[in-house]
């Protein structure tokens, strides 16, 4: 924005104040020209939005041209000008994009967190629930008969195979 307000600012002074138009070299400019170019560059105001049109490639060879022909130089100026605003919005445009690829990667990350401690949460749940229906004599605690009665399940089975616990009948009697 500044560069933008400072050019804006050279332009309505150049225009304005020096009376680039009415320089000899402005001579070339037919009145249409002149009066365009007063009217592109009156007040830093329209002088900021005739920028704003250039950088934006809204045909700015007409907003810029009258300038061009009355003083050769400004193609540097307008040339430096519209590289630099370009690269600046690329910048902007490159740095939004990452912010929201950063954002929208943390979300997704959060969610699979989220969603793997409600798994872990049901799985645990479910063991608690299971263990206490496969304690036959009530005392609270699962003995070896009971644990593998209850592992030999088919639903204990297939619960743990949807939580990706797949393990043998013979590992988790090792675990036991």
């Amino acid at each position: 924005f500044l560069t933008l307000f400072a050019s804006a600012l050279f332009l309505t002074h150049l225009v304005q104040r020096d009376g680039l138009l009415e320089a000899p070299t402005g001579g070339r400019l037919g009145p249409e020209d002149k009066d365009s170019a007063k009217a592109h560059f009156s007040d830093v105001r329209m002088s900021l939005f005739t920028l704003f049109r250039v950088v934006t490639q809204d045909n700015w060879n007409d907003l810029a041209g009258p300038l061009d022909t009355a003083d050769p130089h400004l193609r540097l100026f307008f040339i430096a000008f519209i590289a630099f605003a370009s690269w600046t919005l690329i910048s902007v445009l490159t740095g939004v994009a990452s912010d929201e690829m950063i954002a929208a990667t943390s979300t997704r990350k959060e969610e699979q967190r989220m969603a793997q401690e409600r798994r872990h949460k049901a799985f645990i749940e479910f063991l608690r629930k299971s263990f206490y229906d496969a304690d036959e004599d009530g005392n609270g605690v699962l003995d070896k008969d009971e644990f593998e009665s209850l592992m030999q399940g088919p639903s204990m089975q297939e619960t743990m195979k949807k939580l990706g616990l797949e393990m043998t009948l013979e590992e988790l009697s090792k675990a036991w």
